[in-house]
C-alpha cells in the first residue's frame, strides 16, 4: 500500500488547526506539525477514507490530556538548558581568559577611588554599568529583530540575561558589607566578593545571552528562508 502523504494545501489546513490551539509561534507549530503529520500520514495510508480532521482529532487526543502542550513543555526545556549551557560556557570562557583578571582589577581601582572620596557605594558602578549594558543590549536585540518576535527561540531568550538585579539593590540598600569602622585591608575581601562576583555573573549573563540571541536569529532566519 503507498504511504499516503498530505499535500502542501492539507499541511496549511493542519497548522491552521495547531494554531486555533493556540499555539502561536511559528517554530513551535513547526514542531508540532513534524509530529502531527507523519501520525497522520499513518492514519491515513491506513484507512484513506479517514476524514482529515478526524485524523487530526485522534492525533491530537493520541497526546493526552496536555495534548500539543507536551511539546511545547518539551521545547521550552530544550532552550532553557542551552541558555544555562551558554552560560557555563561564558563562564568558562571568562575564568580561563584574562577578562576576570580585568574585572576584578577595575573593582580594585574603585575600591581605591571609593576610600580616598569616602564614598564607599562608588564599589558598585561597574556592576551597574554591566547591568545597564545587559538591558540596553537586550532591548537593541528586541528592536533589530521584530520579525522575529513570534519565534519561541528566540522569545524565550529574553527571559533570561540580568541575573543579579536583587543581590544589586540588597547590596546597595543594605550596606553592611561597607563599614566604615573597618580598616581597609579587612575591606578589600569583601569588595572582591560581593562587587566583582555580581560583575563576573552579570558579565557572563551578557555573553550568554549574545550567543544564544545569535543562534535564535540564525536558526529563525533559516526557517524563514526555507518557507519563502
Amino acid at each position: 500500500m503507498e504511504k499516503r502523504i498530505l499535500t502542501p494545501e492539507e499541511i496549511t489546513q493542519v497548522r491552521q488547526w495547531i494554531g486555533a490551539r493556540g499555539f502561536k509561534y511559528t517554530d513551535l507549530q513547526a514542531e508540532i506539525l513534524d509530529h502531527v503529520a507523519c501520525a497522520m500520514e499513518d492514519k491515513l495510508t491506513t484507512d484513506p477514507s479517514l476524514p482529515l480532521r478526524t485524523a487530526f482529532d485522534q492525533v491530537h487526543k493520541s497526546f493526552g490530556i496536555f495534548g500539543f502542550a507536551t511539546i511545547e513543555d518539551a521545547m521550552v526545556a530544550k532552550i532553557e538548558k542551552q541558555v544555562w549551557k551558554d552560560y557555563l560556557f561564558a563562564l568558562r570562557f571568562f575564568t580561563q581568559q584574562q577578562g576576570v583578571l580585568v574585572v576584578f582589577t577595575c573593582v580594585l581601582l574603585i575600591y581605591a577611588v571609593s576610600l580616598y572620596t569616602q564614598h564607599l557605594m562608588v564599589l558598585l558602578l561597574p556592576y551597574w554599568a554591566l547591568f545597564a549594558a545587559n538591558v540596553v543590549y537586550k532591548l537593541r536585540s528586541y528592536q533589530r529583530n521584530k520579525k522575529l518576535r513570534n519565534f519561541l527561540s528566540y522569545r524565550t531568550r529574553f527571559a533570561h540575561g540580568v541575573f543579579t538585579l536583587p543581590f544589586g539593590y540588597y547590596l546597595a540598600a543594605n550596606p553592611f558589607w561597607l563599614d566604615k569602622s573597618t580598616d581597609a585591608i579587612t575591606l578589600l575581601w569583601p569588595a572582591l566578593l560581593f562587587c566583582g562576583g555580581l560583575c563576573l555573573i552579570e558579565l557572563c549573563g551578557l555573553y550568554a545571552f549574545s550567543i544564544g540571541i545569535k543562534r535564535s536569529v540564525s536558526q529563525a532566519e533559516r526557517y524563514v528562508a526555507f518557507n519563502q
